[in-house]
């Protein structure tokens, strides 16, 4: 495996071998030969040729276009599909751009196709997907749009993107310095764009004039990403550097890994180019202009301009640091030192009037935020710990849709070993799914899960290896701490997330369990096996979005059946035995079907013990071997250990079962706590929020259970039925009728009158003193559906002999739905009575 700075060098393509030459051949010749003995990495062969190449000059002009065949490149009128050709727009070294008309959709774009001597090689057809990829993954007003990918009848893909009327800020430059206005405002635009596409992991690495189009409606876009590196994959061949060489970093002129600060370098550039109509680093050749880069100061801006003010001459000053931990951290601390130049609210000519001062209003506003935000965190205090973590959804950079349920394995697994890092807090899944694919900003995501960093990365597959990359961004100031780059085969993949774990792990100066582990090798299984694995915890994962009972019961079964496959093919594999083991107790418990309690528990527990006989450190095997122990088997004292074994190796994943063990066994305070811990975790999870509120109640803090679920509601699009019956509930236990009645009046309607509803709503009906309107709706539901389960009601009528006995009738039905029986309001008020003290002790709780 080979890290973001590890492996040995790898083997030069023909891509760089033209990126090579047209340097080395623009050199003096005396010159050429150290270039090439350093660039080639001792590969003699490949120095041979270019040396042959460059003594036949000449002839060398066709040698790479002879690479990819006879391609024709389009002509006007020529039609491709639904597009007709109407024009060239312009070109560059990553391709030529045409003009034409969807027929489709009767609308212009610009279609990008790369040079023909491009369009053979398999590196730049890769890196023209992963452009699309790259902006199509970007939805900002200041990001070119792209609509599609497509290929020609002979095989040359092109892109289809939005069509803007403007002009390139190269062609503005053209006729002239920016004023200092209207500088800072293409700036602030340029630097929204930015701001997005780092927010999603993507490094441009080709910020200059020639990519930043001024549109006709005022409108500031980032244009070609036809270098950008996604999440650290760097989509350049080995040895080149890419990029326009003006405009490079120091750090992308030396060929060092990159991140976002080398876009905010190149702006800076830009900025000194529109202040000064020349650029700051100059030279006769392009080793002249690097070593510029590398080692010389820029000219004074204020003897260049003096009308641009000391504060706008600071910032670009920043954005010029040659130490990239001396420059800004992200595009919005940019941003905000661009606001207090005061010169963003300049327009940028020839623009609509009304449309510029409604930008310039939205400008300024978004300027003061960023001002006001950048200051309150400046005086929030010097604290640098990681505390609390999320892990957000890893980008799907495969491009194939199908293999989602590989991507969403992985972070999975990447989650489950980043738990295992004593004191660090890591957020659930399920509360990270909700920001897969946003592009809120890390500062904002942060305060809606209440953590301190964000680790963001993605899943790159080439062939048969994987590649995963990772960064972590500090939330408050945003900053970039850490990246990394990992790949293996794919049969490899999941080891992985182990070593991510334990480089996060160092980042932030933890240990991880695993740095203290026996340092036994991680077990190899088979591509079938992993893939199988995958997939059951991608339906594992989808048991929350199925709609209904059958349809939780399928992704459960679903769920199972992937495991069981992968047991079957890979039998000493502990993670396997445990997720299986999980998979079982869910169907024995989620569906409340005793047939499935008596096939399902045992198999669960046979599952579990497997998984600790291979590897006592499976923290799931220990947790669903204690919640088969005391749901079935009431062997509370066995629960409670293999619980509080699961927890000590991943205090981040089974608070709430450990929670549960609690509230049945009685010990309701204790179990608040930890259910207020598994919310930490999940603080986004509507169930954990409904399992505090009726923790709250079984411990006799109705009120607090109100409020639990009414900050819930707040959060939530709609009322769903379950939270109106929890909340009748906890309004009856505290004496609030007529909102109780209120609640479950309204769910009676939403269900139409199902049985359920109605015992509720008669419930509440006869606790509030209107026992003819609950008698009349329990002669409804008998008339209709027969006997029901409603002791409840029964108790509330007064007919206690009977609510006992309907207590008792269901115990002998399904003993498993009685697990918290001592939270019901039939033990609450009946407790002393002969009959309930039966039924607790047949239901064997701990004394």
């Amino acid at each position: 495996m080979t890290g973001s700075g590890g492996g040995g060098p790898e083997p030069i393509d023909r891509d760089t071998m033209e990126v090579l030459f047209e340097r080395a051949r623009a050199m003096q010749p005396e010159a050429r030969a150290a270039f090439l003995a350093e660039a080639c990495r001792g590969d003699r062969r490949i120095q041979r040729e270019l040396d042959s190449l460059l003594a036949h000059a000449a002839e060398a002009e066709g040698f790479f276009a002879r690479l990819a065949g006879s391609l024709v490149s389009p002509t006007v009128g020529h039609s491709m599909g639904h597009y007709r050709i109407l024009g060239a727009l312009g070109s560059g070294g990553m391709g030529t751009v045409y003009r034409a008309h969807d027929t489709r959709l009767d609308r212009e774009v610009a279609l990008k196709f790369l040079p023909p001597h491009l369009s053979a090689q398999p590196e730049a057809r890769e890196r023209l997907l992963v452009e699309a990829r790259a902006a199509a993954a970007l939805e900002h007003p200041n990001v070119c749009t792209i609509h599609e990918i497509g290929e020609t009848a002979d095989g040359r893909p092109f892109l289809a993107m939005a069509c803007y009327a403007g002009e390139t800020l190269s062609q503005r430059l053209g006729r002239g310095v920016v004023p200092p206005g209207e500088a800072v405002a293409i700036a602030v635009q340029v630097a929204r764009g930015l701001a997005a596409a780092h927010a999603r992991g993507i490094v441009h690495r080709d910020v200059k004039p020639g990519n930043i189009m001024l549109c006709a409606d005022g409108t500031v876009r980032l244009l070609d990403f036809g270098l950008a590196k996604l999440q650290d994959v760097t989509l350049t061949s080995p040895g080149a550097r890419p990029g326009t060489i003006a405009y490079m970093s120091p750090e992308q002129a030396r060929g060092d890994p990159l991140d976002r600060r080398t876009d905010l370098w190149s702006l800076g550039v830009v900025l000194y180019e529109m202040l000064t109509g020349v650029r700051p680093f100059r030279g006769g050749n392009d080793q002249a202009v690097i070593l510029a880069i590398l080692h010389e100061q820029p000219p004074s801006l204020a003897r260049a301009r003096p009308e641009v003010s000391e504060r706008l001459a600071q910032t670009v000053r920043r954005l010029l640091r040659k130490d990239p931990a001396e420059r800004y951290g992200s595009a919005v601390d940019l941003l905000a030192d661009l606001a207090s130049t005061g010169g963003e609210t300049a327009a940028i000519p020839p623009r609509s009037t009304s449309r510029i001062r409604g930008g310039i209003l939205l400008a300024a506003l978004a300027a003061l935020i960023a001002v006001a935000w950048s200051l309150a965190q400046r005086h929030a205090g010097d604290a640098r710990e990681v505390r609390r973590l999320a892990v957000l959804p890893l980008a799907n950079l495969t491009g194939d849709p199908r293999r989602e349920y590989f991507v969403d394995g992985l972070h999975d697994a990447l989650i489950s070993e980043m738990s295992r890092i004593p004191g660090l807090v890591v957020i659930s899944r399920q509360s990270m799914m909700r920001y897969r694919g946003s592009t809120e900003p890390v500062p904002l995501i942060a305060r809606a899960l209440g953590v301190d960093a964000l680790l963001e990365g993605s899943v790159f597959l080439a062939g048969d290896s994987v590649r995963i990359t990772v960064q972590l961004v500090r939330a408050e100031p945003e900053e970039h701490l850490w990246a990394g780059s990992y790949h293996r085969g794919l049969e490899n993949a999941l080891a992985l997330q182990g070593e991510v774990a334990r480089a996060v792990a160092r980042a932030i100066h933890a240990r991880t369990t695993s740095d203290t582990a026996s340092g036994a090798t991680p077990l190899l299984v088979s591509r079938e096996a992993q893939d199988a694995y995958l997939k059951g915890l991608f339906y594992q994962e989808r048991l929350i979005q199925a709609s209904d009972g059958s349809g939780a019961r399928a992704t459960i079964r679903t769920a199972a059946g992937w495991l069981e496959k992968a047991v079957a093919l890979a039998p000493d594999w502990a993670a396997a035995h445990a997720r299986l083991a999980r998979a079982y107790h869910w169907l024995a418990s989620y569906m409340q079907d005793p047939r499935l309690a008596d096939e399902y528990y045992p198999k669960s527990k046979a599952a579990a013990l497997r998984a600790l006989e291979l590897d006592e450190s499976e923290a799931q095997a220990h947790a669903s071997l204690g919640f088969v122990l005391f749901n079935h088997e009431r062997d509370w004292t066995g629960a409670e250990r293999s619980i509080r074994r699961a927890l000590e190796l991943d205090p981040n994943s089974h608070q709430w079962i450990y929670a549960l063990y609690l509230l049945a066994a009685g010990r309701t305070g204790e179990a608040v706590e930890h259910f207020r811990q598994a919310q930490t975790r999940n603080p986004l999870s509507a169930i954990i929020s409904q399992q505090l509120a009726w923790a709250y109640a079984c411990d006799g803090r109705a009120d607090e259970a109100i409020r639990e679920l009414t900050e819930l509601r707040a959060r939530l699009d709609d009322t769903p039925g379950w939270l109106r019956s929890n909340l009748a509930t906890y309004y009856l236990e505290g004496s609030k009728y007529p909102e109780a009645i209120a609640q479950l009046e309204t769910l009676a309607v939403m269900v139409d009158s199902d049985a359920q509803s109605l015992a509720e709503l008669a419930s509440a009906y006869a606790d509030a003193g209107r026992k003819d309107a609950a008698r009349r709706l329990l002669a409804r539901i008998v008339a209709r559906d027969g006997s029901w389960y409603a002791p409840e009601l029964y108790l509330a009528l007064g007919d206690t002999g009977r609510a006992i006995a309907t207590v008792e009738d269901a115990l002998e039905t399904n003993p498993n739905a009685f697990l918290h029986f001592r939270c019901s309001t039939i033990h609450r008020k009946l407790s002393a009575e002969p009959r309930i003290r039966d039924i607790v002790r047949r239901l064997r709780y701990p004394s």
